[in-house]
């Protein structure tokens, strides 16, 4: 598993996930909403051969320090991500992004294109539907739990990429994802304050965010990963982000939804393929 480390981002204590592979072209992984890091443990060890592997728990999330209230928007993230190149020195990377972590790196893409090497975006495109994970995510930071074994079956029951994860891998992310509450209650260590709606931009941009002025600005090549059951990532949506950057590669996961594990056999030979 990834070395855990520290550092000092924009007035916050940021954490992170070192998996090895130094020598090798860097590699960044950024997660979804309300989740962390190791969401990638069961994937970043298989990528080490080829890359040297990194994991960013963005401000609010994981082990990272907690913003201010009103701090969790896009421009936000996307200085802390910026920061953290620069201070570990990366000049050029590949990236991957699950969820919001891919409409970061996305978003990223656009505004430092001599940064990102190559763009693998998990479940994320040129339009989010929010409709397809809203119900579940505010319920994680409010919901208080007595023990692993109870956060890790609300984990399964709500989110199906985790009801796909043996039994004891989802105990062991869910144990990455909590922290001992005032009380003694077990509680996700995300930030309520990230679900207010600012952190995705469904705020300001109703049901739908589009993304589509941000994706074709997009110059490295781009591998979109989808669940084949996934209703925050339409078919629709990936055939036309296909035919609006010529050259983008694409793989559906069978039996997943939002946000396939990417160690999945299809997700992982691609990711070797396109990564390469």
């Amino acid at each position: 598993m990834g070395i855990s480390k520290f550092i000092d981002i924009n007035r916050l204590k940021l954490h992170y996930l070192d998996y090895g592979g130094e020598g090798h072209p860097h590699l960044v992984l950024l997660h979804g909403l309300n989740g962390n890091a190791h969401a990638f443990d069961v994937v970043a060890p298989d990528l080490t051969a080829s890359h040297h592997v990194i994991a960013l728990d963005l401000r609010g999330h994981g082990d990272s320090q907690w913003g201010p209230p009103d701090g969790y928007t896009p421009p936000n993230y996307l200085s802390d991500i910026g920061a953290f190149l620069k201070a570990l020195n990366i000049e050029r990377a590949s990236f991957i992004g699950s969820s919001m972590g891919g409409a970061m790196a996305m978003i990223f893409a656009t505004l430092a294109p001599k940064i990102v090497d190559r763009l693998v975006l998990n479940d994320i495109g040129g339009e989010i539907v929010i409709e397809a994970y809203d119900p579940a995510q505010p319920a994680l930071t409010d919901r208080r739990f007595r023990t692993i074994a109870d956060a890790t079956r609300f984990y399964r029951e709500s989110f199906h990429p985790v009801a796909l994860l043996p039994e004891l891998v989802a105990e062991k992310l869910t144990a990455d994802s909590v922290k001992i509450d005032h009380d003694g209650l077990l509680v996700w260590k995300t930030d309520p304050a990230v679900n207010s709606g600012t952190a995705t931009g469904a705020a300001s941009g109703g049901r739908i965010i589009q993304m589509w002025s941000f994706y074709e600005k997009v110059k490295a090549p781009v591998l979109i990963v989808r669940g084949a059951e996934s209703t925050a990532l339409t078919r629709e949506t990936v055939s036309k982000m296909l035919s609006v950057l010529p050259g983008t590669r694409a793989v559906e996961v069978p039996g997943v939804g939002h946000t396939p594990w990417l160690n999945e056999p299809l997700a992982l030979e691609a990711l070797r393929d396109f990564l390469a």
